[in-house]
């Protein structure tokens, strides 16, 4: 019946873009363009994007992807404490904390999906846990930096302790919306405290 791209920017309304030639075909394949600068992106912000298939009886999704706005002089280098992999584990608290933070969304995301339908209230409790673990670390994160002064030395260190304590606001409503099992909307404030957690890093 049909094959539609869904994309949202930092947890806003989501758009649904229609793959052309998709209706009545048993393969369908098509190429779309999102123009960033369209939303006037900044560094850390980020669009959360899944493709839909229906037939007349089901719709099937994908997993859900991120595409990450990034500094345009960040410069990328190989890993040289493992072994020149360059992949891995995250070496700093802050982006442990945005990797955590997609792997709830990405939870979240399959439960909307309906993966786990059997242990969904068990799902939804440990998620919550974990969405307020996370803001614990967040605001600690922002303590500490304000404790050592450094929020007061320069913009950058004022504008990272803002972001972190925006993402732990953000993260209160996830937890809420999780242990009740709203999962839709605790997407929003989940892709929007990631958000913060990226301008931080």
């Amino acid at each position: 019946e049909g094959v539609d791209l869904h994309y949202s920017v930092n947890g806003g309304a989501e758009k649904i873009v229609a793959i052309p030639n998709s209706k009545g075909v048993k393969t369908a394949g098509g190429k779309i363009l999102i123009a960033l600068e369209d939303f006037k992106m900044e560094p850390g912000d980020v669009v959360a994007m899944y493709a839909s298939a229906k037939d007349a009886r089901n719709t099937s999704r994908t997993d859900m992807l991120f595409v990450e706005a990034q500094p345009f002089e960040r410069n990328y280098s190989q890993s040289q404490q493992q072994g020149g992999g360059g992949g891995g584990e995250p070496q700093d608290p802050q982006s442990e904390i945005s990797q955590r933070q997609k792997e709830i969304i990405a939870a979240t995301w399959n439960e909307i999906r309906g993966n786990a339908k059997d242990k969904a209230a068990e799902n939804a409790r440990f998620l919550a846990e974990v969405q307020t673990k996370l803001k614990e670390q967040a605001k600690s994160l922002a303590d500490r930096a304000r404790a050592r002064q450094l929020a007061g030395n320069n913009q950058e260190f004022q504008s990272f302790v803002k972001d972190l304590e925006a993402a732990a606001a953000e993260m209160d409503p996830a937890a809420d919306k999780l242990k009740g099992q709203n999962w839709k909307d605790a997407l929003a404030p989940e892709q929007r405290a990631l958000q913060h957690l990226l301008r931080a890093e």
